[in-house]
């Protein structure tokens, strides 16, 4: 516990590597706990592994590299071309190529050695600017309002 004390505030420190760990880990609980894992690639040799995590419509691409280098991997993933993940371990983004693949620079196990790569959230669609649509919208509107105006007037005639 005197070790853990010691790196309190130490960037890139084992506690701080566990703490980023069990915070990614709390924020995505059932991915983490009932995820099925792949193993996308790896090397003994190289010492590194990447695995995606799925569960349900959510998933994780995990990579890790055991080594004293950055180590650069390029792996195909099932994801359209275009696709934005986030690295909720370091930060930064990484877009899925043309060609369906990801080129990952995993950091060096001095840095951490670890990237946790989560699809982006699509953008929610953009409001349909289909002139019918909007007309349609505008009618249903006014026939509200006119109906509400109708059951006023009998109102105040009951009155």
């Amino acid at each position: 516990w005197e070790a853990a004390a010691a790196q309190e505030g130490v960037d890139g420190s084992m506690l701080s590597h566990y703490r980023k760990l069990l915070a990614i880990r709390a924020a995505h609980k059932e991915l983490f706990a009932r995820a099925d894992r792949t193993v996308l690639a790896m090397s003994d040799e190289e010492g590194y592994d990447i695995v995606k995590r799925a569960y349900g419509d959510d998933a994780v691409y995990i990579a890790l590299n055991l080594g004293s280098e950055v180590k650069s991997v390029t792996v195909a993933v099932e994801l359209a071309a275009g696709t934005v993940l986030t690295d909720l371990y370091g930060g930064g983004s990484y877009t899925v190529s043309e060609t369906g693949e990801l080129t990952l620079p995993i950091p060096a196990a001095a840095d951490g050695g670890t990237m946790i790569l989560r699809v982006e959230p699509p953008a929610p669609p953009a409001p349909d600017s289909n002139p019918a649509v909007i007309a349609a919208i505008v009618i249903a509107a006014a026939v509200a309002a006119g109906a509400v105006a109708v059951v006023m007037i009998l109102r105040k005639k009951k009155a």
